[in-house]
């Protein structure tokens, strides 16, 4: 969304929202979006799935970081053995045992760590996705419910000229100055006129119904002429921010990046795993009765896998195929991103150009049609022509409608592509959500359940 003016149109729904109060005034393209982008629950559920691949990262990091039991026991004995010298009785043995283990080499823990913030990095750029899909949905519907209001209101028009014809035609019957053909012909127009607002009004009801899913709530009086979010001059320019910053494509080089770190977890498999483990014991009754020990011992452990009935070398291969898979998604999306931003230029300039010229038919259409009520009004022309030219003023004043409602959606699907339809690229008056923030909280917690 552009510029100053979209900033001072926009500065109205802080108090819209704020005061949670349904009013009256016009709602603004930039309202209904920021309504969206705080009330979606797709929203929503991307966040919440963002924030639970946040504690990938926790879980890898758990891998250097110490673990800690503890362990007791309690039990009776009865024994028939008598020593020469220390006779064991009958007992109550227990014992409690601190543990605490301190692992110093795994062969799979950087990369794991490394895979975890690929994919945390991957999430982010799927939230930022799903936030141009709901404000692109919500964009569209605000369209909708405008073009569909335009077309609904020309055609009500459009019956309320035919009944004014049909009662001026009604009069000339009834002094004979035509014939009933005349106001039959009218009737027969009138009656398909009507038809067409009943469903016109069946398609509005259906866009604001859509509007209220996509936005969260019904559509009041909307601004007719909303802004559009700003395009580059150059479809070549275009083209480089959508291979910057278009999010499904950042999604995918993620992803191939997290993949490749899986390869590496997978042959950490093979490696050695060094650790050093240290063990408090104190127990009574276990070697006599009324006996106390206490122990204390730091041991260092190395384990060496030598062979594992092949099940790491599956794991392997399987990895590096994803990675393949991984790789070759770049480029398939990539072609997707080309392919959609180059069908929205081009659907866009043809909307913009269709526009100019249907702005063009709608002047001449309705001069045309002042010239046949003023040639039937002269006896030179029939009641036909004048029938047919306010048909003709309906048609392109629709087709402008049609025309201009497709110029924003295709301008919105060309920021889509190019990663611009977000609430901070369109500079929404909203509390914008940071990931960085529940990431910076937990990513790196020892200890704790969460909220």
């Amino acid at each position: 969304m552009s510029s100053v003016g979209a900033k001072a149109a926009l500065a109205f729904l802080f108090i819209f929202v704020s005061s949670g109060i349904a009013r009256a005034e016009t709602m603004t393209l930039g309202q209904a979006l920021a309504l969206a982008y705080m009330s979606n629950p797709r929203l929503e559920q991307q966040r919440a799935t963002l924030r639970a691949t946040d504690e990938d990262v926790a879980r890898a990091l758990s891998g250097w970081r110490p673990s800690l039991a503890v362990t007791g026991s309690y039990g009776y004995t009865s024994n028939d053995i008598a020593a020469a010298l220390l006779p064991i009785p009958n007992g109550h043995p227990r014992d409690v045992t601190v543990t605490v283990t301190q692992p110093l080499f795994n062969g799979s823990t950087i990369p794991q760590v490394r895979q975890a913030k690929a994919s945390v990095a991957a999430g982010r750029a799927q939230l930022t996705s799903v936030e141009q899909s709901v404000l692109f949905g919500a964009a569209h519907a605000y369209v909708d419910v405008i073009g569909d209001e335009a077309g609904l209101r020309f055609r009500r028009e459009n019956v309320a000229v035919l009944e004014e014809q049909l009662n001026t035609i009604q009069e000339r019957v009834n002094i004979g100055d035509i014939t009933r053909t005349d106001l039959t012909l009218v009737q027969s127009r009138l009656s398909a006129a009507k038809a067409e607002v009943a469903f016109a009004e069946a398609k509005l009801g259906a866009s604001r119904a859509q509007f209220a899913r996509a936005v969260g709530q019904p559509a009041p009086t909307l601004d007719g002429s909303p802004a559009s979010p700003g395009i580059p001059a150059r479809e070549e320019q275009a083209l480089g921010r959508a291979i910057a910053d278009n999010p499904d494509l950042a999604a995918a080089r993620e992803q191939a990046r997290a993949a490749d770190a899986a390869v590496d977890v997978a042959a950490g498999a093979l490696l050695p795993s060094v650790s050093v483990q240290g063990q408090y014991k104190n127990s009574r009754d276990e070697i006599a009765t009324g006996i106390r020990d206490s122990s204390l011992a730091v041991v260092a452990q190395l384990r060496v896998p030598l062979y594992q009935a092949g099940e790491e070398y599956a794991n392997i291969r399987k990895a590096k195929e994803i990675r393949n898979a991984a790789t070759f998604a770049i480029s398939d999306v990539e072609r997707q991103v080309r392919q959609a931003l180059d069908i929205a230029w081009q659907a866009q300039s043809a909307a913009k150009d269709a526009m100019a010229f249907y702005e063009q038919q709608v002047g001449a259409a309705e001069m045309a049609y002042e010239g046949f009520a003023e040639g039937l009004r002269a006896g030179e022309r029939t009641t036909f022509d004048l029938l047919n030219s306010a048909q003709e003023v309906l048609s392109a004043r629709i087709s402008l409608a049609e025309a201009r409602r497709q110029f924003y959606v295709n301008s919105f699907e060309l920021a889509v592509a190019m990663g611009g339809l977000t609430a901070k690229s369109l500079n929404l008056p909203v509390q914008f959500y940071d990931p960085q923030r529940h990431y910076d909280k937990d990513a790196g917690r020892w200890i704790g359940t969460g909220d």
